[in-house]
């Protein structure tokens, strides 16, 4: 495995805190790769499936952990995700720092810097913070100018390159309802209308949000090859779920909430994936999806230009065209 620099030379006792999956995978990822840590806590203030993957105890936060933890716990150092949803990660920052416990972080993406380390009107901003390439090291130090960064990687991407489900497919699309003769077409929508992308009309700055992508989607389904797929949808976390499925309803459309279905189980055996930015459709090439990512009337810099993230499209013909050469060219072997 190709070596990383996350938290480089750490041991002793350690405090592990996220919230938003995209922080939460590599850190646990880290943890059950990394044998030499023994002694540590691992607190979220959310619950989810990939969890049991990683065979690693995770306590649910409760108000004030982060003081009782960082006076009785006596940490070495802390080590958190970051989110733009939730506060957790940036009170455990607060709390060990004013307690002179190292602490460090790690960014997923290459957006929304500045507000993961915001709480209260002020920014508390771990020690070092580790990102994910040359390029999201770049944009920390323009909006951090003092940060200590490490291009870690990520170890949650890494970690996945030899995982295999625990079910064949058969079973798997036979516990969904699926008819093993189906192929899965995945919507993995980023939920951008939560998140204030918005430029200074009140748009997004995008051009685009989950809703508009998913009506792309349904527009862009090839109807005479509709009794070869179904489409399944996996929201993120932080999706306004309730508005979502009014919205599916609404539109008519033929598909199934996957939320309840495990993630990478999901992803290793969905043929195409479709979205727009999220980690999901790294995870899913990685797992080898066919990856289609949705940027019709994009008015913005790309997110993951260069990245070789799938394959963007930018009008309806062509994500038509994608999915039909994926439908048909889509290796079965799994």
């Amino acid at each position: 495995m190709k070596k990383f620099s996350l938290l480089p030379n750490l041991s002793g006792k350690g405090v592990f805190v996220f919230s938003d999956p995209g922080g939460a995978k590599p850190v646990l990822a880290f943890l059950k790769l990394n044998q030499k840590l023994q002694n540590y806590k691992v607190f979220c203030d959310r619950s989810y499936d990939f969890f049991s993957d990683f065979d690693v105890p995770v306590t649910i936060y409760t108000e004030g952990d982060e003081l009782k933890t960082g006076d009785t716990f006596d940490a070495d150092f802390l080590f958190t995700g970051t989110s733009v949803n939730s506060s957790i990660e940036v009170k455990f920052i607060k709390a060990f720092k004013e307690r002179k416990i190292k602490t460090y972080s790690f960014i997923d993406h290459y957006t929304r810097i500045l507000p993961r380390y915001e709480w209260e009107g002020d920014y508390y901003f771990s020690d070092v913070i580790c990102v994910l390439d040359e390029v999201a090291e770049k944009m920390v130090r323009l909006e951090i100018p003092n940060a200590d960064v490490i291009v870690s990687g990520n170890y949650f991407q890494e970690y996945i390159r030899n995982w295999i489900p625990r079910v064949s497919r058969e079973t798997f699309l036979q516990n969904l309802g699926i008819a093993n003769t189906k192929k899965i077409i995945l919507f993995a929508p980023d939920p951008i209308s939560r998140a204030n992308h918005l430029d200074h009309y009140g748009k997004s700055e995008y051009g685009f949000d989950e809703y508009s992508v998913f009506q792309n989607l349904l527009r862009a389904l090839p109807k005479e090859s509709q009794s070869e797929y179904v489409v399944v949808i996996k929201m993120h976390p932080n999706q306004d779920k309730e508005t979502f499925l009014s919205f599916i309803k609404e539109s008519g459309a033929n598909v199934i909430i996957g939320d309840q279905f495990h993630t990478l189980t999901l992803l290793y055996y969905s043929n195409i994936i479709v979205g727009m930015f999220s980690n999901i459709l790294i995870e899913g090439n990685i797992l080898g999806a066919k990856v289609i990512r949705c940027l019709i009337d994009l008015k913005c810099d790309d997110p993951f230009e260069g990245k070789n993230v799938g394959e963007p499209a930018y009008d309806l013909n062509q994500m038509k065209d994608l999915i039909l050469n994926y439908l048909n060219d889509q290796d079965d072997s799994k």
